[in-house]
């Protein structure tokens, strides 16, 4: 982990635009023109950005001498989002069958019908675990 500072680059947003009432420009959104609206958020190892999708958002180029890492959770009910294209069961097959039905359950994309009770499964995980 490395801190975020000023001038590398990495995530931008305009601050309070998932309030607004009207589209973001397509040359603003696009950082064609620079309205000085976009914030950069320095940030510290370990730190977090929690925001709503809502938010306009985007990366600037990472300029910093070290490599820039990312993970993103997205939480949503199931109905409102369709899976990432990125997020093919089809690729977890070769081995799906080594990962616990809990880590089967979280590798599920997003669906309405026949939910999955991960509340039994990390239930079941945590008897496992203390046989152990």
């Amino acid at each position: 982990l490395a801190d975020v500072n000023p001038g590398d680059g990495g995530f931008v947003c305009i601050p309070g635009s998932h309030k607004a009432n009207f589209e973001c420009p397509t040359d603003v959104r696009r950082m064609e023109r620079d309205l000085g609206c976009f914030k950069h958020i320095p940030m510290k190892a370990g730190s977090a950005v929690i925001f709503t999708e809502a938010l306009t958002h985007g990366a600037m180029p990472w300029t910093a001498d070290h490599e820039r890492r990312t993970l993103l959770y997205r939480y949503a009910a199931g109905g409102y989002v369709n899976p990432p294209s990125g997020n093919d069961p089809a690729k977890y097959a070769p081995f799906m069958d080594e990962l616990t039905p809990l880590q089967q359950a979280i590798m599920q994309p997003p669906h309405n019908a026949g939910r999955i009770d991960m509340a039994a499964l990390i239930e079941a995980e945590e008897k496992a675990s203390a046989k152990n």
